[in-house]
């Protein structure tokens, strides 16, 4: 089981640096007395020996916590069954048809990121406090309040669960000829107990009071978020003529879930039905195009084609209205994930030549064993964006934010001995 790499790197660290420490002071201070530089390594010695009792604490309840959810883990039994049936009409005709159906769990510690495991550890129990400051001002913004700023905890929430999913399919295959096939799948996914984070200490939306004084934000890691998916595929692999071999596909699909990712928090702590719509993911339409020919004098091309709708993106007022210290607040009736961008687009090429050199170390020489290849991605060099703005009052609500890599060529030269 792995726990804490960081916590137990971090105490090697500190470790190393209390005899580094001892070492320089006792060295540096030699000659201005023995009483003075042992009371100064001492007290060096001091501060660093809580800072390392602080981090192996940290490790020891992170271990706890890890083994814990392993536990649970192992309580969700792993279901997987599959039925098919094979028709034969002809040497060139076969029909296959594969129904799958199943749960698949997954026990391991790492499916909780083992940064979300440290910081429980470190901040739950204010081994170390974490401030949030609302509104800060400059140049000092504790001061200027003229008030105390409470502290904000990060835990897990009890009884939390392993993520697992129901995954059911339904493929049907046929051979169009000896040398092509189609292939037809259906399939859903259901996943439950997904992680996210909720803050169970935000403002009351009726009084606007916290319900737990003392502290600003209780930030709670839960196994409550869901997703579904549900598609349909068509696949086609086989060879044009002798020499070309493709494969194409085209999927329509849809994904929706209520979290984004173990960290995400919703846009208001009480309200989650409003954190149901497309997943970040989520791109209705997907089209791919992978095909290889075989040139004359040993000339090669290779080309992949990819198309797809765009991905949704968070339509957010900009503002922190319910007062949680976080402004991803969305104006009043929007949900989730509503925005869309923009579709993408990318084409690329390589082009190769094969040699026969001698090899080193085989005596085989009846294949090519040497190729230089020239690839071009992005030939057509598409604006393809990652990223949108989705603050409803900028004027640059719906532009794009991020991209994705433009054309690139690569030369590259292989030698197999």
């Amino acid at each position: 089981m792995t726990t804490l790499p960081a916590a137990t790197g971090t105490a090697g660290r500190v470790e190393q640096q209390v005899h580094e420490l001892r070492h320089q002071l006792e060295g540096a201070l030699l000659g201005a007395g023995a009483d003075l530089a042992g009371e100064l390594v001492e007290r060096a010695l001091d501060l660093l020996g809580r800072e390392v009792e602080d981090v192996q604490e940290a490790r020891r309840q992170g271990a706890a916590a890890e083994d814990e959810a392993v536990d649970r883990g192992r309580e969700i039994a792993h279901v997987d069954g599959r039925a098919g049936r094979q028709q034969r009409g002809d040497r060139r005709r076969i029909e296959r048809q594969e129904y799958v159906i199943g749960v698949i769990a997954d026990d391991r510690p790492d499916q909780l990121p083992e940064i979300a495991v440290w910081r429980t550890a470190v901040y739950e129990n204010l081994r170390q406090k974490q401030f949030v400051i609302p509104n800060p001002r400059f140049p000092d913004p504790i001061a200027l309040r003229g008030t105390s700023v409470p502290p904000s905890v990060f835990r897990l929430a009890h009884g939390i669960n392993a993520p697992y999913l129901f995954h059911a399919s339904l493929a049907i295959e046929r051979e169009l000829s000896n040398k092509s096939q189609l292939t037809v799948e259906a399939y859903t996914i259901r996943g439950v107990h997904l992680f996210r984070t909720r803050d169970v200490n935000a403002p009351l939306p009726t009084t606007g009071v916290r319900p737990i004084a003392g502290l600003l934000n209780l930030d709670e890691i839960q196994s409550t978020a869901s997703s579904r998916s549900m598609g349909i595929s068509v696949n086609f692999k086989g060879k044009l003529g002798k020499s070309v071999y493709m494969i194409a596909q085209y999927e329509l699909s849809r994904t929706t879930d209520d979290t984004g990712g173990v960290f995400s928090l919703p846009a208001d702590n009480y309200d989650l039905l409003a954190e149901r719509g497309p997943a970040g993911f989520d791109r209705r339409h997907r089209f791919t195009l992978t095909g290889i020919a075989n040139l004359p004098r040993s000339f090669r091309i290779g080309t992949l084609l990819t198309l797809s709708t765009g991905v949704p993106f968070d339509i957010t007022s900009g503002s922190d209205t319910n007062h949680d210290t976080v402004p991803n607040d969305r104006p009043p009736g929007i949900t989730r994930n509503v925005g869309r961008g923009t579709g993408f687009m990318q084409w690329d090429l390589r082009f190769s030549k094969l040699f026969r050199l001698p090899r080193l170390l085989s005596r085989d020489s009846s294949a090519n064993n040497a190729e230089v290849n020239l690839d071009v991605f992005n030939v057509l060099n598409s604006a393809n964006f990652s990223n949108f703005i989705g603050v409803a009052g900028s004027p640059l609500f719906g532009e794009p934010s991020a991209a994705y890599a433009g054309r690139a060529i690569q030369l590259s030269v292989q030698y197999r001995f």
